[in-house]
């Protein structure tokens, strides 16, 4: 795969009984599991890839709440001039579809790159001395109906 990327681990476990604790419940049956992995060194690239799409996001929303600041924003949109404050509407919207961009190319990015790395557990794959980073993703349960299945996002 692409360096950096995660591989996946997928798994399930059948319930003979229904599980809860708290306000979560696994029905009876087979629940299914997935999780993104990184091994050490796919684990360090996957942060360095990640790492400018997190600069640009971050960027973006600030400067959007700079511009909105009461006490220091953009004064055109204080409502004084009706063609300042047309352009300024214009501008902010600019800078919200910029944002909105760099938001989805990083959730785009999330779906296969590390972005908390330093924050997700680590630990030894059995039977192997590199350490392995695991980052849960899903849980879901199948359902029967009367053509087909459905998938329970848990």
């Amino acid at each position: 795969g692409k360096k950096g990327h995660a591989a996946k681990l997928q798994f399930w476990l059948d319930f003979e009984t229904e599980a809860s604790r708290n306000d979560v419940t696994l029905p009876v049956g087979r629940v299914y599991f997935a999780a993104n992995c990184w091994r050490e060194e796919e684990l360090i690239r996957g942060s360095r890839a990640i790492a400018p799409l997190v600069a640009d996001y971050e960027e973006a929303q600030a400067i959007i709440e700079e511009r909105l600041s009461h006490e220091t924003g953009d004064r055109r949109l204080d409502g004084n001039d009706p063609i300042e404050t047309m352009i300024a509407y214009k501008d902010m919207t600019e800078l919200i579809v910029y944002r909105d961009e760099m938001r989805r190319r990083l959730k785009d990015a999330e779906r296969y790159l590390p972005r908390h790395a330093d924050k997700l557990p680590r630990g030894h794959w059995p039977g192997a001395t590199e350490l392995l980073s695991i980052a849960p993703t899903e849980m879901f349960s199948k359902r029967k109906k009367l053509f087909g299945e459905d998938f329970l996002l848990l």
